[in-house]
């Protein structure tokens, strides 16, 4: 007997073992992204075997240490498969679904409105973005401080579910107590309140706890427990640990001047900050500053916003209980500040408050404020006046309704200020001293750089009127002390610099040179310091350098007078040399001429059936189609000769086509020229008939190259296709000596609308032939491997049908006509 009752307590502590490996207790190094899709499906089974409901992952999770973004990110992937679930599913699943919203109710995940229509917090989160993205829209509209606090989609005050349970939480029903017994006895469960508010422990008896804060509740079931066989509590030889798991949802109503007013089911440690927030907060005409929590008919407490917008001070943001009432009357007294306010907008003033306190909230002025003094707009009766408020008054004065206050900003303007600017040494602004000179003041810009204009300054003045006026000077008097110019505030004087009384030149160099372009003019500037500058002169230029060089007196009534020279210059070996000098003019244009026997490898490619396809470096100004097709090593038996063409990069070509061009010859390594479908229309395509130029290469059908040319020759296709008005197109095997109505015949022969005569045939080089008809005699194109049979349509006109009005139009017109006729035959006879 004693060894079937040891084997029954071994084998309930290996399922308890087994249990607590299952849903292991430490949560806090589980990521969502490591739990594969088929380790979610054991998540939610060893859930519901453990009597979990698995839209309970959350609570639970956290409640163990889980991050809760994590956590949340698990919980979706758990919802969404609870979703996913067809309608006929097992009520497993279903329940699994339900549950999800039920736990993510009771832990502020989504809160429920109670009206016809239901609030979800990231239906709240949206509208609050929009209403942000509103007020943004808007920077002249001045905010209600304290109103962005709820619309701000980064600050969800949701309630912290990670925290010891506070010893003043009161029990009450759906709340889970967690019970682990440890030491000489080992025994752990999770009980939930019943409504009548115990709980049923098994061998031990029922334990009433609700209405007792956690801290009594913990006390009565322990001295329940050390009644009932677990007297080893008191001795210390048993441990006993309790906690709170799942929390109860409570219900809270929210009135008054509240944005979505309505009854909000809440976790019960929800504070009166998680319910203002999925409210939205007050309205237009709520109170920030006297937010009432009503429990049990009277007010428990209020709660003051700003408190904790200037603060941080939370103690007054409570912890609800279930049917508490949350009221937000409206405002009592707001004012509005403007200007120079550090946070300018609309503020609530509660009794009492001074001018001083109102300006705190807007963190003080500005550093360009008048802070001397305030002006106060208020209403007084059915008009308005005006209140300067010193600032020995802001500690006393108390503000009324609706008043509006504006702090000023400091003008631009300076009571002291002259400057200096122009070829100054440290130009600037510079505080007018009593009797301070022009002199002065240049020294204290530490004096004139070498380019300054000596002859002359001026000084922007502005007379009694602010109308400026200009003050001359000699520059070199003042510095020598023979004129004694006395500055006044406001001054600016400008001393002007040789650089700008001097007009800019250029000369271009062009040509064979490795940066043509223009070159700033400077005195003394030679030929061999433009070409220089212009990055020397390239590998292909000739030995003949021309300057053209505009003519200063030219007669302007003579037509044929010249208006520039040219001047030829020899570039040899002595050109760079002191000796050979030649120098430039303003506006000179510079030639560099290229040597005409100077050309660079130029490259034509072949493409397909040859033997080596590829990029060919031209060997000569006129070198054929067919001597390109010898160098590639000819054709491969499976070159189709009568499928040649040669493609051209039309003249007229765009950037981007010629762009694309250079992309496609200089791809693969050179061994093909890859032109796209996409890039055809910027060709030109050459027929060629290679079975002819071969038999006659250099004639005139032998297209002479050009660099970029693509010589193309297609694989041979053993086939015929015949399309267009026929009964069946279709394709055929090409039969040698076949005629084109043979391959006709085989595709059904000619439908009824088609147009036999304009029938034709295309070659895979792009060539077309028609059927051609001379007298009594047709001729029909000569069929060969790859040709397509093309049968165009009978174009029909559709026929007009006289209506019956224009029948009996008709017919009164001829009838007219025939009066007429015979009334001139009777006046003739």
């Amino acid at each position: 007997m004693k060894k079937i009752i040891f084997l029954g307590l071994l084998l309930i502590s290996c399922f308890y073992v087994l249990h607590a490996q299952t849903l292991p207790a430490n949560f806090s190094n589980i990521r969502s992204s490591s739990i594969s899709d088929s380790q979610l499906d054991q998540i939610i089974q060893q859930m519901t075997t453990a009597g979990y409901k698995p839209g309970q992952f959350f609570e639970l999770a956290v409640a163990r240490g889980m991050n809760p973004s994590e956590a949340t990110l698990v919980q979706e992937r758990i919802n969404k498969k609870a979703n996913a679930m067809p309608s006929g599913s097992d009520s497993t699943n279903n329940n699994a679904n339900n549950g999800y919203n039920g736990a993510a109710n009771n832990y502020g995940r989504s809160y429920n409105y109670n009206s016809n229509d239901t609030l979800t917090a990231d239906s709240t989160k949206r509208k609050a973005m929009k209403d942000s993205s509103n007020a943004k829209a808007n920077p002249n509209q001045l905010q209600v401080y304290g109103a962005e606090i709820f619309s701000n989609s980064n600050l969800t005050f949701e309630p912290n579910l990670r925290i010891a349970t506070p010893v003043n939480y009161i029990i009450g029903p759906d709340d889970e107590i967690v019970i682990i017994i440890s030491g000489y006895q080992e025994y752990n469960n999770r009980f939930k309140v019943s409504p009548e508010g115990f709980i049923s422990i098994p061998n031990v008896g029922v334990v009433y706890v609700a209405g007792l804060t956690f801290e009594e509740a913990s006390k009565r079931i322990k001295d329940k427990l050390v009644a009932n066989g677990y007297s080893n509590i008191r001795t210390g030889l048993t441990k006993v640990n309790i906690t709170l798991g799942s929390i109860r949802s409570i219900r809270v109503t929210l009135i008054g001047e509240v944005k979505k007013p309505g009854t909000y089911t809440l976790p019960s440690l929800a504070t009166v900050f998680n319910a203002l927030y999925a409210s939205g907060g007050p309205n237009e005409r709520g109170s920030f500053r006297n937010i009432e929590v009503i429990r049990n008919n009277r007010v428990a407490d209020t709660l003051d916003v700003y408190a904790f917008l200037n603060k941080g001070d939370l103690t007054r943001n409570i912890l609800l209980a279930d049917q508490d009432i949350i009221r937000i009357p409206t405002y009592t007294k707001r004012v509005t500040l403007k200007g120079a306010f550090k946070r300018p907008g609309i503020f609530e003033a509660a009794e009492g408050e001074t001018l001083q306190d109102i300006i705190n909230y807007a963190g003080g002025f500005k550093d360009e404020a008048v802070t001397s003094t305030v002006s106060d707009v208020q209403i007084a009766g059915t008009q308005r006046r005006i209140v300067d408020v010193p600032s020995t008054q802001f500690g006393t004065f108390v503000p009324q309704n609706a008043d509006v206050l504006t702090a000023d900003t400091i003008q631009e303007r300076f009571e002291n200020r002259v400057q200096i600017k122009g070829a100054i040494v440290a130009p600037g602004n510079y505080a007018l001293q009593p009797g301070m000179t022009l002199k002065d003041l240049i020294e204290k810009a530490r004096g004139l750089k070498e380019e300054a204009y000596l002859k002359q300054g001026f000084i922007r003045r502005l007379q009694s009127d602010y109308i400026p006026t200009a003050v001359d000077f000699n520059v070199a008097d003042v510095l020598a002390g023979r004129t004694n110019v006395a500055l006044q505030r406001e001054d600016v004087v400008t001393i002007l610099s040789n650089f700008d009384l001097r007009e800019n030149f250029d000369v271009t160099v062009d040509g064979a040179v490795a940066k043509p372009g223009n070159i700033p003019f400077i005195d003394s500037l030679t030929l061999q310091d433009a070409l220089l500058q212009a990055g020397g002169i390239t590998i292909g230029a000739d030995k003949k350098i021309e300057i053209s060089r505009r003519l200063k007196n030219t007669n302007p009534m003579d037509k044929n007078a010249p208006i520039s020279q040219t001047i030829e210059v020899a570039y040899d070996s002595t050109f760079f040399s002191s000796n050979s000098k030649v120098w430039l003019q303003p506006y000179d244009r510079i030639f560099v001429k290229t040597n005409p026997s100077f050309v660079l490898p130029q490259q034509a490619f072949v493409n397909g059936e040859v033997m080596y396809p590829g990029g060919y470096t031209l060997q000569t100004k006129t070198e054929t189609a067919t001597s390109l097709i010898n160098r590639s090593g000819g054709l491969l038996p499976t070159a189709n000769a009568g499928s040649a063409y040669l493609l051209r990069l039309r003249d007229n070509a765009t950037e981007a086509d010629r762009r694309r061009h250079l992309e496609s010859i200089t791809s693969n390594d050179n061994k093909q020229a890859y032109i796209s479908n996409d890039m055809l229309s910027a060709y030109d395509k050459f027929i060629l008939d290679l079975n002819y130029l071969r038999g006659h290469p250099g004639s005139v059908q032998d297209v002479v190259l050009k660099p970029g040319d693509v010589l193309v020759v297609n694989r041979l296709n053993n086939n015929v296709k015949v399309s267009g008005q026929v009964y069946n197109p279709s394709i055929s095997v090409y039969e040698k000596g076949k005629s084109m109505e043979y391959y006709i015949d085989r595709a059904g022969g000619y439908a009824p609308n088609s147009k036999k005569k304009n029938t034709l045939v295309l070659y895979p080089n792009g060539e077309a032939k028609k059927v051609k008809h001379i007298l009594f005699f047709k001729y029909t194109p000569k069929i060969e491997p790859g040709a397509e049979v093309i049968v165009p349509r009978e174009q029909t006109k559709d026929r007009h049908r006289l209506t019956t009005g224009e029948i009996v139009a008709i017919t009164g017109s001829v009838a007219s006509l025939a009066a007429v006729v015979l009334a001139v035959l009777n006046y003739v006879k």
